[in-house]
């Protein structure tokens, strides 16, 4: 049922997707962040103003969907719609969360903006980097962000929408993804970058954006779930 009412909410999309090149993994890679990481972190918080990307995906709730006829369902409906919807595309992903939790965890990106984030694939593993900025995280492959960060293209949106917070108590999330990520990896980022901009684990946000040196990278694999 839900499926079938998603199509009533639902809008066609039409936007130009930059395409960015695609990496191998390389496992060991990993170690040689590692052994400087801390001064890494640095130089990208340093950094951070130079990242400028392309945007691959709606920028506004309004371009996904009905969002007056949407609002007049219950919220468990629009949950379900919203998941249902978004369950049917391969170039992007729908999820919610409660608002307050979105509220605290826009609050903390707006303070500490970027962060590197794992993706475990074919027995190793490669860094993404996230940038928080007009309600939205922008990831990119952060070798390409050492080589230019400007010129550093989109692996994936994810962009948060608080437009039913106020009435509904709910967050909206939508991710867009670019071929160089499957959708169940995307799926594993937007759940990461929920947990580790929570109030039980964001000592590692904190120390990545204020505190480069405290940052610990082998300890934040460590701690990252692998599904």
């Amino acid at each position: 049922m839900a499926v079938r009412r998603a199509a009533c909410y639902g809008k066609t999309l039409l936007w130009s997707r930059a395409a960015a090149r695609p990496h191998s993994v390389v496992p060991a890679a990993a170690k040689t962040m590692a052994a400087a990481t801390g001064a890494r972190a640095a130089r990208v918080s340093q950094a951070r103003r130079e990242l400028s990307f392309s945007f691959p995906g709606p920028r506004k709730l309004e371009d996904i969907t009905n969002l007056p006829l949407l609002a007049k369902e219950e919220k468990e409906s629009i949950a379900d719609i919203w998941t249902a919807y978004h369950d049917e595309r391969e170039d992007s992903l729908g999820t919610v969360i409660p608002g307050d939790s979105l509220d605290g965890l826009q609050a903390k990106a707006k303070k500490c903006p970027m962060f590197v984030l794992p993706v475990w694939r074919d027995g190793g593993h490669f860094m993404m980097l996230s940038q928080y900025q007009d309600k939205c995280f922008l990831l990119t492959y952060l070798e390409d962000y050492k080589v230019n960060p400007g010129g550093a293209q989109p692996y994936a949106t994810i962009s948060m929408y608080n437009d039913l917070v106020d009435s509904k108590g709910l967050g909206l999330i939508r991710a867009d993804i670019t071929p160089n990520l499957t959708k169940k990896e995307v799926d594993r980022l937007v759940r990461l970058l929920i947990r580790f901009y929570s109030p039980h684990a964001h000592h590692h946000v904190e120390a990545f954006n204020l505190r480069p040196q405290e940052f610990d990278l082998d300890k934040l694999l460590q701690e990252t779930p692998r599904d």
